[in-house]
């Protein structure tokens, strides 16, 4: 038999690379503008009320360039939902050349503080973006979303905070109260910040740089789910499985409705080989989501390690049938077809797996197994 813990295991962490057929010959880098404006009241302060600005304008460039993303995903013809042109866009988005201005705000009351900026998309980026499968992207998007709603009720916030203190009538209790809310909503606005910086420091294999932006969200705002989410993934990947675990579990905690935190800490399980708990954890992601093919996919995993091969071949053909170009639904079905004996099976798994992920270096070598057997 040639499975082992570790393949099977490697190939949950390595095995989410799609390859696409998209040719980065024509690549070009668009640039866009963006401007953003901002009130800021006697009660903030200048760096976050140009922090505020700055994230309109990019909101405002984002918007421009994912029209561009959009279109060059239909030339493609790449199916890629409205959420993931978002998410990308703001991923791969690369600002620069950013400028304030302080100017009296329109009704008289506080200043204006207006951002400009400009941004690039590498068309090279959108072309990696689309090799991600499925997995990773809903992934992604996930991760995105719940940041985006935390900004937007962040942004509720404050604009509620600004009518309380505009109706205060200078009464002195009122205005402390308002100030101390601005001040912790402050807080956690530039916690969300750090998230995002360091969502991108990841994507980009710093994983040191992401570490540093999270701990500095998770000092800014305790209750940041997404940071201690964030940051339990990057010490899984640092091999620290027991801190990824403590972090993955205030997450949950604070925000028990995200499917990819629970894929997270299943992991976390798998490499500690609690494999019951990872399942748990894996069940409740399909709760959550059920096309969160990454569960189904590690869960395959996990009945292969179990020596439950019947069960693994189920989960990968759900989490194949969700993604036809994840690899690792095929290389895990390909692994309990091989322990059942089935080797004609396993190899034309193992082949098509090898196809999706050239580097698969595990389906290599189980093609190799397969074609030994078949020729005994």
């Amino acid at each position: 038999m040639r499975l082992t813990k570790k393949s099977l295991i490697m190939a949950m962490i390595l095995g989410h690379l799609t390859i696409f057929p998209i040719s980065n010959a024509n690549a070009e880098i668009k640039t866009y503008d963006g401007v953003g404006e901002y009130i800021m009241s006697d009660f903030e302060t200048p760096d976050i009320a140009k922090e505020r600005a700055k994230q309109r304008a990019e909101q405002a460039a984002q918007e421009q360039a994912g029209v561009y993303v959009q279109s060059f995903t239909e030339v493609k013809n790449a199916m890629v939902t409205q959420d993931e042109i978002i998410t990308m866009t703001n991923g791969i988005m690369q600002v620069f050349d950013v400028k304030y201005q302080t100017l009296p705000s329109t009704d008289g009351v506080g200043v204006m503080i207006r951002a400009t900026l400009k941004a690039n998309i590498d068309t090279d980026k959108v072309a990696e973006w689309l090799q991600k499968g499925v997995g990773e992207r809903s992934e992604m998007v996930a991760k995105n979303k719940q940041l985006q709603q935390a900004i937007e009720e962040q942004n509720r916030q404050i604009a509620e905070l600004k009518s309380q203190l505009a109706a205060a009538n200078n009464n002195p209790q009122v205005e402390a109260k308002v100030k101390e809310e601005i001040s912790g909503a402050d807080k956690v606005f530039m916690s969300n910040l750090r998230v995002d910086e360091g969502d991108k420091l990841y994507d980009n294999n710093d994983l040191n740089g992401a570490l540093k932006k999270y701990n500095e969200a998770i000092e800014l705002n305790s209750q940041n789910s997404a940071a201690y989410a964030a940051r339990g993934n990057v010490l899984i990947e640092q091999k620290n499985y027991k801190a990824a675990i403590s972090d993955l579990d205030k997450a949950i905690k604070i925000d028990d409705n995200q499917a990819y935190v629970y894929n997270y800490r299943a992991c976390a399980y798998i490499d500690l080989e609690d494999y019951g708990k990872a399942l748990d954890d894996l069940m409740k992601a399909i709760d959550i989501d059920p096309e969160y093919v990454l569960a189904y996919s590690n869960g395959s995993i996990i009945m292969n390690i179990l020596e439950q091969y019947n069960d693994a071949i189920e989960l990968a053909n759900i989490a194949i049938k969700i993604d036809p170009y994840e690899p690792a639904g095929y290389s895990t079905r390909a692994t309990a077809y091989f322990n059942l004996g089935e080797y004609k099976k396993a190899l034309k798994d193992y082949q098509k797996a090898l196809e999706l992920d050239p580097d698969d270096t595990e389906s290599a070598e189980g093609i190799k197994d397969c074609k030994e057997y078949l020729e005994k």
